[in-house]
């Protein structure tokens, strides 16, 4: 069908018939899209998009170095005013779209610093190293309550229990398949230390008396039914002594 010139400002039933019954690519061969705010920044400097790729600056043959090339889908393309055909998709792009790729422009575009702002960034630079050296030379000071280092805290409160309270063994299980039982008791003094070590070195049935200078001795004359009692007794009477 031959449309007359200028035929949109009156079309008659059959004009505007044929033309809606066109794609949008056929559409935009005669009523042409015009360029805007809203078109790619490519665009409105006039260069040209390949078929190939999509991307801006040449159109066939195709240069691009890209390996996974997108193009666009051939009806999505459209003409414009100014002979060219472009994507849709960059004639008219949408206000988040524009906003991303003006942000990244202007992270990809080259810094022009002055002199005065380097000297700030320089100033700025050496504050921060001689803050980080000051805080690494402070020492963490431990908290009462444990909060900072508590590990350490913990470990040498461990420690400081374990000389005061030292756990002991009962001698005193009647049977052999009893596990001895820790138990705290408080500091020895060093006569119930050497009579520990005699209990150790000479048995658990033999009996261990102590002497008028309170030295620790061992009855060797032979084995005893020793249950443990002699050993209470002997504690006790060191203990009314003190």
């Amino acid at each position: 069908m031959i449309l007359c010139p200028r035929w949109w400002e009156n079309p008659t039933p059959q004009e505007l018939a044929y033309f809606n019954s066109l794609d949008g690519r056929s559409k935009s061969e005669i009523l042409r899209w015009d360029i805007n705010h809203r078109s790619h920044p490519c665009i409105r400097a006039r260069m040209d998009e390949c078929f190939d790729c999509g991307e801006f600056g040449h159109r066939r043959p195709c240069i691009s170095t890209n390996p996974f090339p997108c193009p666009p889908p051939f009806q999505d393309w459209r003409r414009s005013i100014n002979g060219k055909s472009y994507s849709k998709g960059k004639l008219r792009m949408s206000l988040a779209d524009l906003a991303a790729l003006e942000a990244e422009q202007a992270i990809e575009a080259p810094m022009d610093l002055s002199s005065e702002d380097i000297e700030l960034l320089e100033s700025l630079e050496q504050a921060a190293s001689t803050a980080s050296q000051v805080t690494s030379t402070i020492t963490p000071i431990l908290s009462q309550d444990g909060s900072n280092g508590n590990e350490e805290s913990s470990y040498y409160t461990t420690q400081e229990s374990a000389q005061v309270n030292p756990v002991v063994v009962d001698l005193t299980k009647e049977s052999e398949h009893d596990a001895p039982t820790p138990i705290v008791s408080n500091p020895m003094s060093a006569k119930e230390v050497a009579l520990w070590e005699a209990i150790e070195a000479a048995g658990e049935l033999t009996p261990v008396t102590l002497t008028s200078e309170g030295t620790p001795t061992v009855d060797k004359s032979g084995p005893h039914a020793w249950d443990g009692s002699h050993l209470r007794k002997t504690l006790a009477k060191q203990d009314i002594k003190r």
